[in-house]
């Protein structure tokens, strides 16, 4: 009886990783972790160029924001969204890598209307992979 509790703890210890949680269970992340507010910038363009409405979106509020261990990391985000007071069309055709673009966006505020829609976002990272990553609207 013995061995068996104490190779069952062996085989539990062997599956938990540092913070204390099992291999493949989500991890809550900082919301406001600097790594949480680069995947939100990039979410934000990607989902401007995926949508046809004219006026640009802007991150209200992080939501929750969590790491899984898989093949890589899957980072899964849900955001409030607004629409923005700036046209797509002024923030798109300044150079991505511009300060223009920096700029414009800085200065995209939430309309006043108060109207704001959640999203999530799943984002496999593989840096063994040719693309390192992949980002999905659920």
């Amino acid at each position: 009886m013995f061995l068996r509790i104490f190779f069952l703890t062996l085989f539990v210890i062997a599956f938990v990783d540092a913070k204390g949680v099992v291999e493949g269970g989500e991890v809550p992340m900082d919301k406001n972790s600097k790594e949480v507010k680069q995947f939100v910038e990039e979410i934000m363009r990607k989902y401007n160029n995926e949508i046809s409405d004219p006026n640009y979106y802007v991150s209200v509020k992080v939501l929750k924001a969590t790491e899984q261990m898989v093949a890589g990391s899957l980072i899964r985000i849900k955001l409030q969204i607004a629409k923005s007071n700036c046209k797509k069309i002024e923030v798109v055709t300044a150079h991505p890598k511009s300060c223009d673009t920096l700029y414009l966006t800085a200065n995209c505020i939430a309309e006043d209307n108060g109207s704001t829609k959640e999203i999530n976002v799943e984002i496999l990272l593989q840096p063994w992979m040719h693309a390192g990553y992949v980002y999905t609207f659920v």
